[in-house]
């Protein structure tokens, strides 16, 4: 088998997982749309849900956007009233975020969404291709962990 160059391999990346990104976004957005939420207001609940109640502005690092525009995504999970707000004692301009049992519920039913659309397409691949895919997973990620710094 001739070997490929960096940049032919890449070409072929950047090909086929946007496709393979589209298919799981399209089988796992049936609780979202449910709950017409979009992927930014999701990934708030998701935040919250594993974190605890967050400062509005560590959402907005955490989601990399504006203070104004993580005030929007909460305003809408507010009015949804899968969220709560919580005023600062000291500092009333300190707010924090908590997540209701409504938007946790939510959660729950996109995790259990994601884990099955995952198990649909993992259990046609080998045993060890899904090996060989969750060790090149890793090292990714390990690479991904070191250069935020």
């Amino acid at each position: 088998m001739e070997q490929q160059s960096i940049e032919e391999y890449v070409e072929q990346v950047i090909q086929v997982l946007p496709q393979v990104i589209r298919w799981f976004h399209m089988n796992r957005a049936n609780a979202l749309t449910k709950a017409q939420l979009n992927p930014a207001q999701f990934f708030v609940l998701d935040i919250i849900s594993d974190l605890g109640a967050q400062k509005m502005s560590q959402l907005a690092k955490k989601l990399t956007v504006s203070l104004p525009a993580v005030t929007r995504i909460v305003d809408k999970l507010y009015g949804e009233k899968m969220v709560e707000r919580i005023i600062g004692e000291k500092d009333r301009r300190i707010i924090e975020v908590k997540i209701t049992p409504k938007g946790k519920k939510i959660v729950n039913e996109f995790r259990k969404q994601r884990q099955q659309a995952l198990k649909d397409i993992f259990t046609k691949l080998c045993e060890k291709d899904r090996q060989d895919y969750l060790r090149i997973l890793h090292t990714l990620n390990n690479m991904t962990l070191q250069t935020e710094g």
